[in-house]
């Protein structure tokens, strides 16, 4: 008897293990238009927006449409990248490029706000409220506005570009990250620390070299990772906690912040055609 219970355990254990590296299925998929393209995603997965030649949509996790904004009505031959979303999906912002040096402020009201820099903008960030937006550029500057376009303050930093900016959980302070440069400064408008260039100086597991890391979980504990034929998400020992088929056409793949939602952009001859949204289990979500 109790040998015929541990055999019924090791069977269901290994039927666990198994199904645990499953690979998942998209939630909902669907096609996208020549010249659409993803272009942000709000940071928690609860809408992704895109752009075409004319227009950009902010998208609900059902595959719905919640709300346009028809930017070519606005200004033509913008290629709209990095667009910020903010929490609420209610407004987006849109940084121009260096023959527009502007960040077109759009919100589901049909309220519009053009800021207008001296240098390109690089990238925009709302607050946890959605009622700050935060604008880095690539003179090093950083400026901090609310979304009716009221500017609060503009502060230099050592760095050459700002970008990869976010605010704390605690919206007290704006961080910023990337090749280019590093930095915090507090929202009140106080440079806390700024530095001219900062590479991520994580090692990565020789055991997982032959993957390139999406996203890494606050504390390291979790990761997705890209690999020959498949997205995987691993935990700190490099056991696979959950597998998404990747194809070689896959082009684009955003991972929210609390690690629940995968929305994967896949491309033909170098154009996006579709896009997945994939639910993701626990123990890969926290």
């Amino acid at each position: 008897m109790a040998r015929s219970l541990a055999v019924s355990w090791v069977i269901a254990l290994f039927f666990t293990i198994n199904s645990a590296a499953e690979p998942l299925k998209p939630a909902w998929s669907k096609p996208l238009g020549r010249g659409a393209a993803l272009v942000g995603v709000e940071e928690y997965g609860r809408c992704t927006v895109f752009a075409n030649k004319t227009a950009i949509q902010v998208v609900l996790p059902s595959g719905d449409v919640s709300w346009t904004w028809p930017y070519a009505a606005i200004t033509r031959n913008l290629n709209p990248r990095d667009v910020a979303v903010s929490h609420a999906c209610d407004a987006i912002a849109v940084p121009g490029d260096a023959g527009r040096k502007y960040v077109w402020v759009a919100q589901r009201s049909g309220a519009l706000t053009t800021l207008s820099f001296t240098a390109t903008p690089a990238e925009a960030a709302f607050d946890q409220t959605g009622e700050l937006l935060a604008v880095g550029t690539f003179s090093g500057s950083i400026h901090l506005f609310t979304r009716e376009g009221e500017l609060k303050w503009t502060r230099e930093t050592k760095a050459s570009i700002v970008q990869g900016i976010n605010f704390s959980d605690d919206n007290r302070h704006i961080a910023f990250k990337s090749f280019a440069g590093a930095g915090i400064v507090s929202v009140a408008g106080h440079v806390e620390s700024s530095i001219r260039g900062a590479l991520d100086s994580a090692t990565d597991d020789p055991d997982l070299s032959y993957r390139a890391r999406i996203a890494v979980f606050e504390g390291g504990d979790r990761m997705w990772l890209r690999g020959e034929d498949a997205i995987e998400c691993v935990d700190g020992r490099g056991d696979v906690l959950a597998t998404i088929d990747a194809a070689a056409s896959f082009r684009t793949v955003k991972v929210s912040r609390d690690f629940a939602q995968v929305v994967v952009v896949s491309e033909k001859d170098l154009d996006p055609v579709s896009v997945e949204r994939y639910e993701v289990p626990r123990p890969c979500r926290p």
